[in-house]
């Protein structure tokens, strides 16, 4: 727009007709474009929602969501509002994907919107991620004070996605944390070992190495590696902590390992 333009949208807090470019949604909803038109169509979609009209109230956010578009200086807050009451009304209606997406800018407009951040973790829920639900519940509990009413509703959330988030999930994280995770039943954790080609490694592997009884193992000459390839070493980690008790005591393998 030209410098006239803009000078006269920053004196009015009206948009230009060059900043209306994007066609109105909903010519038939009127309301003035500018800041004071942003809030009553606010106002009319909260009076529709409350009135049970929640398409409706889902036009007249639309509405005002467009008009903050248009004018530059409706505040990042206000706008993020809009987003979230319309994420309310797509929840009511079940439309989780479009709760999900305006949650979403109205966090971008506004990181602080812990209404946002509580629906979109509502969303998510419904939609199968667990993992990204908790993550905005755990935000949600941060903000909330500690006698806040609805903290026992994002607590009772927060126990229901640990519980839905995949064993598989949890046992990466634990692995990720140096815990190590719980072996299935009738199954035993292995450790495969890389032998080094260092003479200095090989020398520290020979003391520490599982002596195996008789003088057969102790003559077995391992077989050549073929060009390309390294001798691996297959070493069973002992699920007993009386047996690597027992292990680092003599040096030696229990016979159950």
């Amino acid at each position: 727009s030209s410098d006239e333009e803009e000078e006269a949208k920053q004196k009015t807090g009206k948009a230009t007709p060059a900043a209306a470019a994007n066609p109105d949604p909903y010519p038939d909803l009127k309301a003035d474009c500018s800041v004071a038109g942003v809030d009553a169509a606010k106002k009319h979609g909260t009076t529709a929602f409350s009135a049970g009209s929640i398409q409706d109230s889902i036009r007249w956010f639309s509405k005002g969501i467009w008009l903050a578009q248009q004018v530059k200086s409706v505040p990042d807050t206000q706008h993020s509002m809009l987003y979230s009451n319309r994420a309310l009304a797509q929840i009511k209606l079940q439309r989780w994907v479009e709760a999900e997406e305006d949650c979403t800018q109205a966090l971008t407009l506004s990181p602080d919107n812990v209404k946002a951040q509580w629906r979109r973790a509502t969303a998510r829920k419904e939609l199968g991620r667990a993992s990204e639900a908790l993550e905005d519940v755990e935000k949600v509990l941060k903000e909330l004070p500690k006698d806040a009413a609805a903290r026992a509703d994002a607590e009772e959330l927060q126990r229901q996605l640990l519980k839905a988030i995949p064993k598989a999930e949890t046992a990466g994280e634990e692995v990720s944390n140096g815990k190590k995770p719980d072996v299935a039943p009738g199954f035993k954790r292995m450790e495969i070992v890389e032998e080094s080609s260092s003479d200095e490694e090989e020398e520290t592997k020979k003391d520490a190495k599982v002596e195996k009884a008789g003088d057969e193992a102790s003559s077995a000459r391992q077989p050549d590696v073929a060009p390309g390839f390294k001798r691996m070493e297959i070493v069973e980690e002992s699920s007993s902590d009386e047996e690597e008790e027992a292990k680092q005591k003599t040096g030696k393998a229990t016979p159950a390992a």
